[in-house]
């Protein structure tokens, strides 16, 4: 669940909790390339760990792509 969270990083950054992650934890880098830092949060930190997954362009499917 907490890298769907940073696929929404990716995805939506129009979103208020993605301009507001962006702008304490990485405002000047995107979210794969963003440091830790100094103090995160538990949800900052748990985010970011996840970001392994996105980087290794980890995918899962659900379904049978079959859409009515």
């Amino acid at each position: 669940m907490l890298a769907k969270q940073g696929q929404n990083l990716l995805n939506k950054p129009d979103v208020l909790a993605s301009k507001l992650l962006k702008s304490r934890y990485f405002p000047n880098s995107s979210f794969l390339q963003a440091k830790l830092g100094h103090n995160p949060s538990y949800a900052w930190w748990s985010i970011w760990s996840s970001r392994s997954i996105l980087i290794h362009a980890c995918r899962w499917k659900i379904g049978d792509d079959f859409r009515v």
